[in-house]
Parts: C-alpha cells; structure tokens; sequence
C-alpha cells in the first residue's frame, strides 16, 4: 500500500496557503515592474531633452566658428600662405567634426526613445538608398555596390536605412589604398531570422577590435576614417537589438570585413 504521506508535494500548492496571499504577491510584482518601466521611459525622455538641448547649444558657437572661419579664407586666405591656409582648413575640418559628433549623439539618444514603426521594409531599397547618398564616393575611389536579391523584412524603414547606411559607409571609407573598395550585400534565411551581410575588401579589422567598435566613441583604426564621429556601429546595434536581432563582425574571405546583423522573421509572415 502506498504511503501517500511520503510522497513529494513538488508541484503542488500547500492547502493551508490563503490563495489571496498568492494574488497579492503577483500584484505586487506586476505594480514594481510597471514602476521600473515608468521610471525608464522617464530616464529615456530626460536623455532626450538632454541631447536635444546639448546639441542646440553647441550648434549655434559652431556656426560661428565655421562662419568666421570661411571669412577668414575669403579675405585674408591668399595672403596667408601655406601654412596658414593649413591651419584654416584644421580648423573647418574640427568643425566639421564636432558638428557630425553632435548630431551622432542625438541620434544615438532618440534610438528606442519613440515608437517603433513595425512594416514591410524593402531592403533593396535601402541598399539603392544607400548607394545614391554614397554616389560620390564611390565614384571618386572607383568602388562599387553590389547585391543579388534582398528580402523584405518587418521593421522601422527610418532605423534600418541608418544600419544600411552606416555598414556600407564604413565598408566603402575604410578600403585599401591599392585597390578600389568592392562592397557585397546579401542576405539568407538562418533560424527564423534573415541575416544581412556587409562584405568588403577593405582593410579588415583585428579580431580583438571586432566587439570593442560597437562601443560608444570607439573609431575604426585605418583607413583615413578621423572624420568619423565613433557612434555609427553604437547607433547600428541600439537598433538591430531593438528589433530583436544582432550584428557582430568577422574577417572577410575577402581580406576584408563581413559586417552581419539578423532581423527575426515574424511567424506565418511571407517575406516576399
């Protein structure tokens, strides 16, 4: 005869536990974690504001600088001679700098901040997008762009044209200086994900730098990229893992780089 007394009571509730009691502690539970999430969304606006109101500020004594700059190579330009016109041109390019950095940190800020626009995006789109606004530079190293067929997947079409923007930007900016920069886009299916790669073959990156880029302020080494504000790959994984996916890089077969992020396929979706 079994000893229902010895069995394990694993599973299951103590009779003598008030149910109430239980519904109280989940209501507890549930009124914390609400007031996690109200006092984040509050700290996420106030980072907002904050870098709205920071780049308003420095906006306008960087005008000046650029303004008193170019008046200074309109009027006294000719007669500064080479080591002048050099200093000049240190000064605009800071400039510059600044200004790309300024705006690259209210970006940074405004990613995940409002809402989330979830439709079909076209990622040839974004890649001909892409390829338009770096026309130029592509056209003056003699590069080039180039994909089969990409899909279309679910998200926000403003967030995913940065991440498209910034990985064939990189791609193309840090090339080798023997050979044009030659940049492939394509795309697969990998466990309920579409996975985007970026291939080049420009001058790689060292396989200790390849998480370390993502930081905030972390520049590429090489390839004539002191412009760069350090915050494109930070923006590019705040709104790949916002979506649910992730991005990482590897050495190309190239010699290159395979910058490669996922975006999840949602379920009984058709992508094309």
């Amino acid at each position: 005869m079994t000893d229902h007394a010895t069995q394990s009571g694993a599973g299951h509730r103590d009779p003598d536990q008030d149910p109430n009691q239980d519904l109280a502690g989940l209501r507890r539970r549930v009124a914390a974690l609400a007031g996690d999430n109200d006092e984040l969304r509050r700290s996420n606006a106030d980072l907002v504001e904050f870098a709205s109101v920071a780049a308003h500020e420095l906006r306008s004594p960087l005008q000046t600088i650029t303004g008193f700059a170019e008046l200074l190579a309109a009027e006294v330009g000719p007669i500064l001679g080479q080591d002048g016109q050099g200093y000049l041109d240190g000064l605009r390019r800071s400039a510059s700098r600044l200004q790309e950095l300024v705006d690259g940190l209210l970006t940074y800020a405004r990613v995940g901040t409002t809402v989330r626009r979830r439709e079909d995006v076209d990622c040839e789109r974004l890649a001909a997008e892409a390829c338009e606004n770096l026309a130029g530079e592509l056209a003056a190293s003699g590069g080039s762009l180039e994909w089969d067929v990409l899909p279309t997947v679910i998200g926000d079409p403003a967030e995913l044209a940065v991440v498209f923007h910034n990985l064939i930007s990189n791609a193309v900016r840090y090339r080798r200086a023997d050979e044009p920069p030659v940049v492939t886009l394509a795309a697969t299916r990998v466990d309920g994900t579409w996975r985007i790669d970026v291939d080049d073959n420009g001058i790689g990156i060292e396989e200790h730098l390849r998480e370390r880029v993502f930081r905030v302020f972390q520049r590429l080494p090489g390839g004539g990229g002191s412009d760069a504000s350090g915050l494109g790959l930070a923006v590019c994984r705040r709104i790949v893992e916002g979506h649910g996916g992730r991005i990482w890089m590897e050495a190309s077969d190239r010699g290159g780089t395979l910058a490669s992020f996922t975006v999840p396929i949602p379920v009984c979706w058709s992508p094309f």
